[in-house]
């Protein structure tokens, strides 16, 4: 296969580029049907006129079909979706490149799903189904999930299929924070995962950022506290890792506090902790729940993080802690090497 693959790209390049567009077509419709023709392009990235010209081409092939309410798969083009995620993944050295950045990182795993979702957000679902594919192999050994907030988590939640069987498993946001939009909020990722995975929840209705002296009171609240100790008895941690400076701005720190952390280096931000370049702490956000302690000591922590933007980021968060499985996509992937070449 690896020679196949070798011989293709020096004697017909242009199959292989064209192999990977109508791959990206496929898998942009498996994900968003049924998908109009314009927002598919949107999705991809690119002209609507090129898109134009794949979908016939797959029409013709009996792969899609096409009705007033948008474009989808037909059953044999779902088969080759499948087919060619383990294609492509040989066809891109994505194997390689997943031993590249676990050596580089020195962490437990590293999934790579194709793309950038930076720019295609098949990328970022495509991670959020790596992400679930990894808890459900792990369910009959879990009792405490914890989870963040943030729409690349959101994608594990929307990916993870419906379990029918009744499981003993709880979910709990990782952290307090009610500022990210409603179906980014770790509660309600914590509540969707559940009922998709047939198990319970319980959540935690804190906003970030409240004083010192407020917080102590609510934690001494009954059902908040039976919440927290749920999260320190987690058996797996899945959450996003994000940008420093985007991250503050999303959970609206003051100016004052963001230009501390600039000064800091903080580059990298994942639970309300924020990190320099070197994977050292340099803030905390005031909230509730998961605690640095207990961030270091779960036993399986799955980071979800793509996108080229990220690539410092995660390679920051990642140095704080070791024992980690990521699940990253090709441009944060490449980034990385570069960054350590």
């Amino acid at each position: 296969m690896d020679n196949l693959i070798g011989f293709l790209r020096k004697i017909t390049p242009e199959m292989v580029e064209l192999l990977e567009m109508r791959y990206s077509v496929l898998r942009n419709i498996y994900y968003h049907q049924p998908v109009g023709r314009r927002l598919l392009a949107a999705y991809m990235g690119i002209g609507e006129r090129v898109v134009r010209k794949e979908l016939d081409f797959l029409k013709e092939q009996g792969l899609i079909s096409i009705s007033p309410a948008g474009m989808e798969l037909k059953e044999e083009g779902i088969e080759l979706v499948e087919q060619l995620r383990q294609f492509t993944h040989k066809l891109r050295g994505l194997h390689d490149l997943e031993i590249k950045i676990r050596n580089i990182l020195n962490i437990e795993e590293v999934h790579i799903v194709n793309g950038d979702s930076d720019t295609d957000m098949s990328s970022k679902k495509d991670m959020g189904r790596i992400a679930a594919a990894l808890i459900r192999q792990r369910q009959n050994d879990i009792s405490v999930i914890a989870v963040s907030g943030g729409s690349t988590i959101a994608q594990v939640a929307e990916q993870m299929p419906v379990l029918n069987t009744r499981n003993s498993i709880l979910t709990v946001p990782a952290r307090g924070g009610l500022g990210e939009i409603a179906e980014f909020q770790a509660n309600a990722i914590a509540a969707k995962l559940a009922g998709k995975m047939n198990s319970k929840y319980k959540l935690l209705y804190v906003p970030d950022n409240l004083s010192k002296e407020v917080l102590e009171k609510i934690v001494e609240e009954p059902t908040v506290k039976e919440v927290i100790d749920s999260i320190k008895k987690a058996d797996i941690l899945l959450y996003g890792i994000g940008r420093a400076e985007d991250m503050a701005n999303r959970r609206r720190l003051s100016g004052e506090l963001i230009e501390e952390l600039k000064k800091k280096g903080a580059v990298s931000e994942a639970l309300g902790f924020y990190f320099d370049s070197e994977g050292k702490l340099v803030h905390t956000s005031t909230s509730i729940g998961l605690s640095l302690d207990d961030f270091s000591s779960i036993p399986v922590a799955i980071a979800v993080a793509g996108g080229t933007k990220k690539a410092r980021a995660i390679v920051a968060a990642n140095l704080f802690r070791k024992k980690t499985i990521l699940v990253t996509d090709e441009g944060a992937a490449v980034e990385i090497l570069r960054l350590n070449s």
